[in-house]
């Protein structure tokens, strides 16, 4: 994974569900993944990660490259970008709290 801040964001919702969630090992590899796939998606699109709209993500999704996937994948991508844009919706809403 690279440093730019695409990437903090992906390494920071990860921390917080490894730490909090008590998910598997294997269900956390899945979402980097996902979110690593996701992020190069938007980066081709010139779209930064925090940016992205729901539209975008849908775009993502119904992608040549996930068209083969099995629907319990499709699921779990959903689930991890529906939990990683709350995460960050909780980040910045924090951020902007401290900052007044």
């Amino acid at each position: 994974m690279t440093t730019d801040n695409n990437s903090k964001f992906i390494s920071l919702f990860l921390n917080k569900i490894r730490a909090e969630n008590g998910l598997a090992k294997n269900t956390l590899l899945s979402y980097g993944k996902d979110l690593q796939k996701l992020e190069i998606f938007l980066k081709n699109h010139q779209i930064k990660i925090e940016f992205a709209s729901k539209e975008n993500i849908q775009q993502y999704l119904r992608s040549d490259e996930l068209q083969s996937f099995k629907s319990t994948s499709l699921q779990r991508k959903i689930s991890c970008f529906k939990n990683f844009y709350n995460f960050l919706s909780y980040l910045f809403c924090s951020c902007k709290f401290f900052l007044k």
